[in-house]
């Protein structure tokens, strides 16, 4: 036979929490029958005189209720009777969420704060910057919206008809931005944990040949001469354009034949050495300095020049077409994977083989680094390309 409720102390075998109070489950907060278990009987019969006052507020404010309030109240405990939970928990939990979404701020002002915080005290290149820009354009459907109040399946929506490399681009700046909102409060949780990415075919990476190489230095030298040392970097150290517009002279010792990146330059926040070829120390030396930028140039005017050249040139653009020819030749010059690794920055040793290995031949990896500028002497029609 089940106990009888009461509000007064019952003495119990226990060792520990030798006085209970039985609470009826509808005087209780959760709905539910509750046991209280206390030390000593004056701890009980507090509990006991705080429960009664409580029961007797809650009996005066129902009686004052109106009928209408009170068909309300039936209601909702109906609709929550299925579900297990009080009507109090849904209150707060309603509570918190309009708390949060107050706090919150819209979407499109979330990329633009994302865009200026930067990373590891470092501000954001400009092309990473641009790309945030093209995520806030090509999700017009999320402007206007809350942030703490967008869900997954309106994330799931909004990428939806895009192809797999864009979608999982995109879902990767909005993962570094929901990561920011949560750190500065606007939402509780990153809804991205719960998109996942497209699988992504593998395709093999494209690279210039050595003639096109000669003939993209050529246009260079003959209609931008200062403009050799970014080109020249890219094509032949595979520095990352974004880490090349932040490089310095400084970081540049033709004498030792190494170009030092610190980590604060980089995108993997890791420093790294990269050897000096012969072949791009002949193209450095003439533009070597103690110091100063070694692209002294926005990222906007950069682009513009390398239009420019490229209507000089005609050669179609391959995208990160310099790193991936540095890559690929080296690795069929030197057949040091490793070594190739820390040069690129790589953490892995599946991307430096998937992407690189058996991309080329030796005989075009022997062009590629005989690739050098013409002598000052020459009329600087064409470069001076050797073949083996």
């Amino acid at each position: 036979m089940a106990r009888k409720a009461s509000l007064e102390p019952i003495q119990t075998t226990r060792k520990i929490g030798k006085w209970m109070v039985n609470l009826p489950s509808r005087y209780s907060q959760t709905g539910k029958r509750e046991r209280h278990f206390f030390r000593t009987k004056d701890t009980a019969e507090t509990f006991c005189n705080q429960a009664r006052t409580r029961i007797g507020n809650y009996g005066t404010q129902a009686a004052l209720l109106t009928p209408g309030q009170a068909e309300e109240a039936v209601q909702a405990f109906d609709k929550l009777a299925s579900f297990g939970v009080s009507l109090n928990r849904v209150l707060e939990d309603w509570i918190v969420r309009r708390k949060q979404s107050q706090s919150s701020i819209h979407f499109e002002k979330l990329l633009d704060e994302f865009a200026l915080a930067g990373r590891k005290n470092r501000a954001r290149s400009a092309g990473y910057r641009q790309s945030i820009q093209q995520v806030r354009n090509r999700l017009i459907s999320l402007h206007g919206r809350v942030v703490s109040e967008i869900t997954p399946r309106e994330i799931e929506e909004a990428v939806h008809g895009m192809t797999p490399s864009v979608r999982n681009y995109t879902l990767k700046i909005l993962s570094c931005a929901f990561n920011l909102a949560v750190a500065r409060s606007f939402a509780t949780e990153n809804p991205l944990r719960k998109v996942e990415q497209t699988h992504v075919v593998s395709k093999e990476i494209a690279v210039y040949s050595p003639q096109q190489v000669a003939t993209i230095m050529s246009a260079v030298e003959e209609n931008d001469f200062n403009l050799i040392p970014f080109f020249a970097v890219s094509f032949f150290a595979g520095v990352r354009r974004s880490e090349l517009l932040r490089m310095d002279w400084s970081h540049v010792n033709t004498r030792e034949r190494y170009i030092r990146l610190p980590k604060d330059l980089t995108k993997t926040n890791q420093g790294r050495h990269i050897p000096i070829e012969p072949n791009l120390r002949k193209w450095l030396i003439p533009h070597v300095r103690e110091a100063g930028p070694v692209v002294p140039i926005s990222h906007n005017m950069l682009r513009r020049r390398e239009r420019a050249l490229k209507s000089k040139h005609q050669i179609p653009i391959i995208k990160h077409g310099p790193r991936h020819c540095f890559g690929t030749y080296w690795l069929a010059m030197h057949e040091n994977i490793n070594r190739l690794m820390l040069s690129l920055g790589h953490t892995d040793f599946e991307t430096t083989q998937e992407h690189y290995a058996k991309a080329a031949t030796k005989k075009d990896a022997q062009l590629f680094w005989k690739i050098i500028p013409k002598p000052f002497s020459a009329t600087r029609k064409v470069i001076q390309f050797s073949v083996a």
